[in-house]
């Protein structure tokens, strides 16, 4: 497959510019998906992400549940398929069966050398308190597992409502679910001394993070699937950059965007100054702007290169 360097150029009024160096994958933090007809119901299936709990870990839940379309109430004895990848890292494919066809997965970071898989009934998770309901929990550890990132989930329905009997057609859907991942990055400006930017992403974990003071350029590069059918699934492609309030010289203002030298609307990106820890800056691009500007473009894996420079 060809591969595809997206280059994304975030222009400031004063001269500066922000240019994106390398982006994979596709995703929102929850979906429902649309409905399909079994046994003459319609059904759909559900996934949603959340952090187990933000005062004594970070691990990262994500449920996934069968339910009735119309009346959203689950099915009983669900049995799924589920191949599972964080960003381009493949983690289990394997059968679960929920008697309340309900499963939460908790990704845990542990340094292992292989993905270890620990099934259990319910517990004191955030999804079965909310529902009221038991469900089945697993926990997957790994390295790293809990830092967010795109969580790929390809899902089948092998039986529902009874485990005695297969569908004869298992009813497949494909998720992906992004959560936050965030990374500092420590350098020295000249003219401003020590300095920290962080970099929150929502597909995979960014590498060759660099400043370039005489430029006044950050770079960095992120993977992104930038293929025909990820790319359709996409909602948007968001990134954003925390900007310390000390940092004068990135405090500016009239950003323009481009990509692949195709200039897009300035309405993609969006600068908060009201977050505590500095100035956020966020860049949101729509699915269907990369798709109506980027049509002609061979897709294939890439990765977006994002550059700040003035």
């Amino acid at each position: 497959m060809k591969n595809l360097l997206l280059i994304l150029f975030l222009i400031f009024s004063c001269g500066f510019l922000i240019n994106f160096n390398d982006v994979y994958g596709h995703g929102v933090g929850s979906e429902i998906f649309p409905p399909v007809e079994l046994n003459g119901k319609l059904v759909s299936v559900e996934v949603s992400s959340s952090t187990k709990d933000d005062l004594k870990n970070d691990d990262q839940q994500i449920s996934i549940s069968l339910i009735d379309f119309d009346s959203k109430i689950t099915l009983r004895d669900v049995t799924f398929l589920i191949k599972s990848e964080r960003g381009e890292q493949f983690l289990f494919e394997k059968e679960f069966k929920a008697d309340n066809g309900f499963l939460v997965f908790n990704f845990v970071s542990e340094d292992t050398d292989s993905i270890i898989i620990n099934e259990k009934d319910s517990g004191e998770d955030f999804f079965a308190s909310l529902l009221g309901l038991e469900s089945r929990l697993i926990d997957v550890k790994g390295p790293k597992l809990s830092e967010g990132g795109l969580y790929k989930l390809d899902i089948s329905i092998i039986t529902a409502n009874g485990y005695s009997e297969k569908l004869e057609t298992p009813l497949v859907f494909n998720a992906g679910i992004s959560i936050a991942q965030t990374t500092k990055h420590e350098f020295i400006e000249p003219d401003f001394g020590n300095q920290n930017i962080q970099v929150v992403t929502y597909y995979d974990e960014i590498s060759n993070f660099q400043y370039e003071p005489e430029l006044k350029q950050i770079s960095y590069f992120m993977p992104f699937e930038w293929t025909t059918s990820n790319i359709e699934q996409t909602t948007v492609v968001h990134q954003e950059i925390i900007i310390p309030k000390e940092f004068g010289a990135l405090l500016l203002s009239g950003f323009s965007m481009s990509v692949n030298g195709i200039e897009l609307s300035n309405d993609i990106v969006n600068v908060d100054d009201f977050f505590t820890e500095g100035r956020v800056v966020h860049f949101i691009i729509f699915a269907i702007v990369v798709i109506f500007n980027l049509s002609s473009v061979e897709y294939g894996r890439g990765s977006v290169r994002s550059k700040y420079s003035a």
